[in-house]
């Protein structure tokens, strides 16, 4: 289990130590869902709608940048961002310097490179304009006062605003669980929380939730699954699944955060004391689970013997 950047480690003496992890937001920074090389970079904040200057200084500070693409298509993309407070123009990252405009803010910092934007028709680029805006509507950019107009505020970034490695299940438990009295409870929930095998029946609700995880981690590793064909279940936590931008490492970072949401859900319920030597026996009865009927949502994907039953249109049939 590697933690990549550096927070703070809350120990519990009772059960594994729980990572402080933050918030589900990252701060504002939110994932643009793109291959990444197509824009500047894959994280946004925005800001308060004002000056350009306002715009330059809160980037700054929150340690993104204005962008300064001029290609039309990826004017596009940043123009229909959730969060803007319209959808035509925002500040870029460049200015106008000893009479050239040039990169002010970028992925690369400030290079004071000359970069000329491509202006919109009749744009005079007098000479208080000393910002630029982009309309990307219209694939252009405009000259305005740095301290007066006003427009959206868009930062970006290149690095995720943090990364957690998830190795395991049991990683997975204590970085999202924050029931504290859910790692040493019933038969299912203790066994995730150490990475053991589960087995016997559920305890009550709180072990059930527990134990469909376990059975829907099992069903991405069945004939069919997300991860079918993988031995690598490991990935990256950064506030947003789709940014491991793989099948398998996005379905288990799905339904790992799903089924960790619905268990601390349970904090404060009433739950039933079991003797894990007598009482989470295996059954009798093996079913053959040997693959898995997937579903659109990860977490409602159900295993099944494919020597009895068959998945059709995401639901099991007997044969």
């Amino acid at each position: 289990m590697k933690l990549i950047t550096n927070f703070v480690t809350l120990a519990s003496a009772l059960r594994r130590h729980t990572r402080d992890v933050p918030a589900q937001d990252a701060n504002g920074w939110n994932y643009i869902d793109i291959e990444a090389g197509i824009i500047e970079g894959s994280w946004y904040k925005v800001g308060a709608y004002g000056t350009a200057d306002a715009a330059h200084a809160f980037c700054a500070s929150e340690g993104g940048f204005a962008p300064i693409s001029r290609t039309a298509s990826v004017m596009s993309i940043y123009k229909d961002l959730p969060g803007l407070v319209t959808s035509s123009t925002y500040w870029t990252g460049i200015k106008k310097s000893s009479g050239q405009w040039r990169v002010y803010q970028s992925a690369q910092g400030n290079t004071n490179a000359v970069r000329t934007p491509f202006w919109c028709s009749g744009d005079n680029q007098g000479s208080n304009e000393a910002c630029s805006r982009s309309h990307a509507a219209d694939g252009c950019f405009t000259s305005k006062r740095c301290n007066a107009e006003q427009s959206n505020s868009l930062c970006l970034n290149v690095n995720a605003p943090f990364e957690i490695t998830i190795d395991s299940v049991a990683d997975a438990f204590s970085t999202f669980v924050t029931f504290s009295d859910a790692a040493g409870h019933g038969c299912y929930c203790s066994a995730l929380a150490n990475d053991e095998g589960a087995k016997g029946g559920a305890a009550d609700a709180t072990d059930k939730i527990c134990k469909q995880w376990n059975a829907a981690r099992k069903c991405t590793q069945d004939a069919g699954g997300a991860c079918a064909a993988e031995t690598d279940l490991s990935y990256v936590w950064t506030s947003d699944c789709r940014s491991n931008q793989d099948d398998c490492k996005e379905a288990l970072c799905n339904l790992d955060r799903e089924f960790a949401t619905q268990l601390n859900a349970q904090s404060g319920a009433s739950l039933t004391s079991v003797d894990i030597n007598t009482d989470c026996v295996p059954s009798s009865n093996n079913p053959g689970f040997d693959s898995c009927c997937v579903a659109a949502i990860p977490w409602e994907s159900m295993r099944f013997n494919s020597n009895t039953q068959d998945c059709v249109n995401n639901a099991i049939v007997e044969v």
